[in-house]
């Protein structure tokens, strides 16, 4: 489960949670907001400072970053991120600062006091104008959420020049270890969530980022459980509304389905699952089918008449559906059972037999008399 931190904000005092509505999620690892092209570049490039390159990858919904200073230059990960047509950041005037959900900022052998990662966000208007905030935070290997504000109204540590925020087409995110000539071993982790811009104070509504929409369960079997996360400011609260099968339960602490379906459970559940906090909620339906044998149950028999087209539906339940096929004996010339349970045909017999199948038997006379199934 994703644990969200209290917020920082960076050089002044945070304020109080405002409007929650206009936030926008430039980036979710996966995935980057629709007319954006981004482009990840670990530095420094190979064979040009004697320090290691960082590394960047993307895991489930996060960017996981190491970086080092062990040479004569600090490692770092740029992001750019290139719109067009330009965006508006501000979403009408409602969004006031960028927002880097952090799950994790670890440097093990930071000092007392010192900075364990060095943030620089540039934002260019249409005009040209390239605005900066560059920023430090200590080692949180608990998470810590960074706001970064628009202009300087609202905090005096800001973006300098103030560029259009209404009209931007470029955005760089640079990551980086704050120091060169570091031992080999003293690294920073970063495990980012998201990056988000939003009113003051950072609130905005639960996104779901793990869970998935199905899954499958079978009678008497032990299930995989089923973690769902959120992200969000506040913190949301997970929850589930709507039936469960007898044997598998719902965990209002870890927010999973586990257990194990009881005898005779099998069919198609749709449970609800609602990520609430102050700004809002979000809301899932969920589909656990619960596997279980398949039970014929149309009649045992049924009557075909020579010389006449006839036919038949064989019906079960099952979970998943069930398919029909014979598995022993013979059906007579020119009947036949399909995949979906039809047993059809039409045949003139002239020899007297029997035939046996698990859905049926045949009766056949030298005389043109009514047939029958059973």
């Amino acid at each position: 489960m994703i644990i969200r931190r209290a917020l920082v904000l960076l050089g002044g005092v945070l304020a109080m949670a405002q409007a929650h509505a206009g936030f926008v999620q430039l980036d979710g690892f996966i995935p980057v907001i629709d007319g954006a092209s981004r482009s990840v570049a670990p530095y420094p490039t190979a064979n040009t400072t004697t320090t290691n390159a960082a590394t960047f990858e993307e895991v489930a919904g996060r960017a996981r970053v190491t970086l080092g200073g062990n040479g004569n230059s600090a490692g770092g990960v740029l992001l750019t991120y290139n719109f067009s047509p330009a965006i508006d950041l501000t979403d009408g005037g409602t969004n006031t600062q960028f927002f880097l959900v952090m799950d994790r900022i670890e440097r093990a052998l930071a000092a007392e006091g010192q900075n364990a990662l060095s943030v620089t966000i540039e934002a260019r208007d249409t005009s040209g104008v390239n605005g900066t905030y560059n920023t430090g935070i200590g080692s949180v290997p608990g998470g810590q959420s960074m706001v970064l504000n628009f202009n300087c109204s609202v905090n005096p540590v800001c973006f300098s020049p103030t560029p259009n925020f209404s009209s931007i087409n470029r955005i760089t995110v640079r990551l980086q270890f704050p120091q060169n000539y570091a031992a080999n071993d003293d690294v920073t982790h970063v495990d980012m969530d998201s990056i988000y811009v939003t009113p003051t104070g950072g609130a905005f509504p639960p996104v779901f980022t793990s869970g998935g929409t199905t899954a499958s369960y079978r009678e008497g079997v032990t299930g995989t459980a089923i973690e769902f996360a959120a992200s969000g400011v506040p913190e949301p609260t997970l929850s589930l509304s709507g039936s469960l099968p007898t044997g598998v339960t719902w965990n209002s602490s870890t927010y999973t389905i586990s257990g194990t379906p009881a005898a005779g459970t099998m069919g198609v559940y749709h449970p609800v699952i609602t990520a609430t906090n102050s700004a809002g909620s979000a809301g899932r339906t969920f589909t656990l089918n619960v596997e279980g044998p398949p039970e014929i149950t149309s009649a045992a028999s049924t009557q075909f008449n020579e010389g006449q087209s006839n036919s038949f539906t064989v019906t079960a339940d099952g979970v998943p559906a069930p398919t029909f096929s014979i598995i022993s004996g013979s059906l007579p010339d020119g009947v036949s059972l399909s995949a979906a349970g039809v047993l059809s045909g039409r045949r003139w017999m002239r020899n007297r037999r029997v035939m046996r199948s698990p859905l049926k038997q045949t009766m056949v006379s030298r005389r043109r008399i009514p047939r029958r199934l059973c």
